[in-house]
């Protein structure tokens, strides 16, 4: 299974995520998002898992949002379907969750994800104190696994690299946003928004002073002087030009210049960036005395006309840097009439989705990406449900606030998440759309309504918000807006010393918040292990830590534990017993090292650090598992030079056996009494009343049975017993034993004369009976075919018999 096992997409909106009781819970994504990114990832030694979903909003204006369930312990089913995957949880029959997910949806996800640190001052959510859903992202997460997925093949990772150190950035990033005031120093700064869709008009010698000065009935004394001056026009030329009137711009330019210096003189302007798209025209005028700290000033331009191909309907933008703080202005002329509600909407998030400020540095940014965001201009929202005449009837009556509550802008961003978390002034003046040009009465040809807006976003305070009834040379009253905002200067060295404070508080949060245990023993000494002898000790294991925890055991395979698996709550203590027993294959591995043998047992407590405790023991050999040749040289016999001692010790045992001699192979011995048994042969100690005929019949099969070799080789007797018939038996015997060693010829027929002794009728055991229970030892085999089976046991009996 892979490290990161998917990446997946719902394909429709999903309502709930049902979750069992190891998930917080039920949870309930709301209406306004409409996808669900699925991850589902593991760390590299598969102890840890854990469920990560990306909730994508409908809305641009939604920032994207995480929600983690941990840990996920139902299995996880995916099941390739036609051109899409299906994952589901639980029984697979009845899963608790579903989600399908196409290969189109898949293949979008990296880009989502590419996305993820754009959001950093709203990263991933988890209801948790010490946050350690960002240490696993930071320590767990491989960076190396990433591939190309198609239908084809299942997903494996579509997680960009550092992805966990970008969470982990984010979260600083997050908790750096609160604490501005402990590495920036303020500036206030003020701002006047200009907009105005001029119908065409231009003033020539005419003054705008009231809208410079963002004056009117409600607001008598003109403004001062502000840092930054922005002035959008919509139609600043007749819209049948469809590629705008260069000459008309620079008249325009040229006009507010001059009315800047007449009205807010002795201050002077400097127009850092202007632009314009057909009939839209933005200026932007910062105070000389603040230009120089104007630094990355971008522009983009949006065509929504003709979808997308004339610009008589679209957006300009200006972005910019000042200090550490950064502005975007937008500057937009959207859809007219009012059925084409859904078409403004559609407008708005083209534009959203469309604007990318390049650097040259390569840095590109989104509108989100700004401390400060502008967006104004003739948005051409109207009234729903409001006839005409009942407009003006409310208007008069000075019944703004009914008229407001069916303006289709406020319903889009309320119901639609259109333009989310941008903000608007109250209202509190006349509609700015439709005069007859010269006066202040409505063109009743069409509905009064606010078409004329000015919309912002980030931590801006509103001074003035209203329109220009005095000026009559369009169907649109312009409208101004005047802010307060703060301008931060960052100081480096400062920023530099609250991360590294951010890290060492998540640091020692982590540490002290993680899972931690005390331990009874360092060390588990045993003196000496034999052969199938079982060695036991215990230790105890504490949860010394705040929290649950859970945690597990691992060890070779030689040591068990008990418990392996165990969760313990806030000081709680558990007993672990450890169980030692050295098999054949572990006695042939140590037992030509002579020295001490050490091992660990490992712990491992989920989400906190590994444990170990240390295993230190002297594995003492034994006459088992050596090969003929080797034995008969290790343990010599001083009456038998040729044979091994050991088998002259089980025959001189049996030799004078009374006992039933079918029991011997019948009745089933304990293993400890055959471990017994062999460790006093191995120290050449007298048998005691605890050896007896069974025990001694079972090392004999145990010293056949771990041979390094078969004592008789069951190839050789295949290829020559079918001449058996034609040669006889003894023959056979001797071509057999011309193709075997010496020394196992020799230990061989010695074992065959041990065993010939207990063949008798009173004994009821028979050479066919010998050789049906001695043949899988002697030629050290599990299951052999029944041919091969039959011809072998032949061999044995009449090797028994003669």
């Amino acid at each position: 299974m892979e490290s990161i096992k998917c990446v997946l997409r719902n394909s429709e909106e999903i309502a709930y995520v049902l979750t069992t009781q190891s998930f917080p819970g039920k949870v309930k994504l709301k209406s306004d998002f409409k996808s669900c990114y699925l991850c589902i990832v593991r760390n590299k030694d598969f102890s840890y898992e854990q469920a990560l979903f990306i909730v994508r909003a409908k809305s641009m204006f939604r920032k994207p949002k995480i929600l983690i369930l941990f840990p996920l312990t139902l299995e996880l089913h995916i099941d390739q379907k036609e051109n899409v995957f299906s994952i589901a949880w639980g029984d697979i029959e009845n899963p608790m969750c579903e989600f399908i997910a196409s290969n189109e949806a898949i293949n979008i996800v990296t880009t989502i994800l590419n996305d993820y640190p754009r959001y950093q001052q709203e990263p991933f959510h988890l209801e948790c104190s010490h946050h350690k859903w960002v240490w696993f992202y930071q320590e767990t997460i491989p960076v190396a696994l990433h591939s190309p997925c198609s239908v084809a093949n299942r997903p494996r990772s579509l997680l960009i690299d550092h992805y966990g150190k970008r969470a982990m950035e984010a979260y600083v990033s997050t908790q750096i946003q609160g604490k501005q005031e402990e590495f920036t120093t303020s500036h206030n700064f003020t701002v006047a928004i200009l907009t105005w869709n001029a119908g065409g008009y231009f003033p020539g010698s005419s003054k705008l002073r009231e809208w410079f000065l963002c004056q009117n009935k409600k607001y008598i004394d003109p403004i001062d002087a502000p840092d930054i001056i922005v002035i959008g026009l919509q139609e600043m030329c007749e819209l049948t030009k469809l590629r705008g009137d260069l000459i008309r711009e620079q008249e325009w330019v040229k006009y507010f210049n001059s009315e800047i210096l007449e009205n807010f003189s002795p201050d002077t302007y400097e127009n850092i960036c202007q632009g314009s798209l057909v009939g839209i025209l933005s200026t932007i005028l910062i105070k000389r005395a603040i230009s120089p700290l104007i630094k990355d000033i971008s522009t983009f331009q949006v065509k929504l006309g003709l979808k997308g191909f004339a610009g008589n309907k679209g957006a300009l933008a200006h972005r910019f840097r000042i200090l550490s703080s950064s502005f975007c202005f937008i500057n937009v002329h959207l859809a007219p009439h009012k059925q084409n509600f859904k078409l403004r909407n559609e407008n708005i998030n083209t534009i959203s989705k469309t604007i990318k400020f390049t650097l040259p540095c390569g840095d590109s940014y989104s509108i989100f990406e700004h401390d400060h965001v502008f967006w104004f201009g003739d948005l051409n929202y109207r009234l729903n449900n409001i006839s005409t005449r009942n407009i003006i009837k409310y208007i008069t009556n000075n019944d703004i606030q009914y008229c407001l509550e069916n303006d289709q802008l406020r319903t889009a961003m309320k119901t639609l998440n259109i333009l989310r978390d941008f903000h608007e002034g109250e209202i509190d003046f006349l509609p700015t759309f439709k005069y007859l040009i010269g006066s202040n009465q409505h063109n009743l040809r069409r509905e009064p309504a606010w078409c004329d807006r000015v919309l912002w976003k980030g931590p801006a305070i509103l001074n003035r918000y209203s329109s220009c009834d005095s000026i009559q040379v369009s169907d649109h009253k312009p409208v101004f807006s005047h802010f307060s905002l703060r301008v931060l200067k960052l100081d480096p060295s400062k920023l530099s010393e609250l991360k590294c404070k951010i890290y060492k508080e998540l640091e020692d949060m982590h540490h002290k918040f993680m899972p931690k245990i005390s331990i009874s023993k360092e060390k588990i000494i045993f003196e000496e292990i034999r052969y199938r002898f079982i060695y036991k000790d215990t230790f105890e294991i504490t949860n010394i830590g705040t929290s649950q925890l859970i945690l597990e055991l691992m060890s070779d395979k030689w040591v068990s534990c008990s418990p392996v698996k165990c969760d313990l709550s806030q000081q709680e203590t558990v007993e672990v017993s450890v169980q030692v027993s050295i098999d054949i294959d572990f006695l042939r591995k140590h037992r030509a090292k002579y020295v001490s043998l050490t091992n660990i047992i490992r712990i491992i407590v989920k989400n906190g650090i590994e444990y170990n405790v240390g295993l230190q023991t002297n594995v003492l050999d034994s006459f088992i598992g050596y090969s003929c040749e080797e034995i008969c040289k290790m343990y010599p016999s001083v009456s038998f030079p040729n044979l091994p001692k050991p088998l002259i010790r089980i025959a001189e045992f049996l030799k004078n056996y009374n006992g039933n001699i079918r029991d011997l192979f019948e009745i089933k011995l304990d293993p400890l009494s055959i471990a017994h048994t062999i460790m006093l042969i191995d120290c050449d100690i007298k048998f005691d009343e605890n050896v007896n005929g069974q025990s001694i019949i079972h090392v004999l099969l145990e010293f056949l049975r771990t041979l390094k070799k078969p004592i008789l080789d069951g190839d050789i007797v295949d290829t020559k017993i079918n001449m058996m018939h034609i040669i006889g038996f003894s023959l056979v015997k001797h071509q057999v034993f011309d193709l075997m060693s010496q020394a196992n010829i020799e230990c061989l027929m010695f074992v065959v004369d041990i065993l010939k002794r207990l063949i008798g009728m009173n004994n009821g055991i028979t050479a066919g009976y010998l050789a049906n229970k001695m043949y899988k030892v002697i030629f050290q085999v599990k299951e052999i075919p029944y041919d091969k089976k039959k011809n072998r046991v032949l061999f044995l009996e009449l090797l028994f018999s003669t």
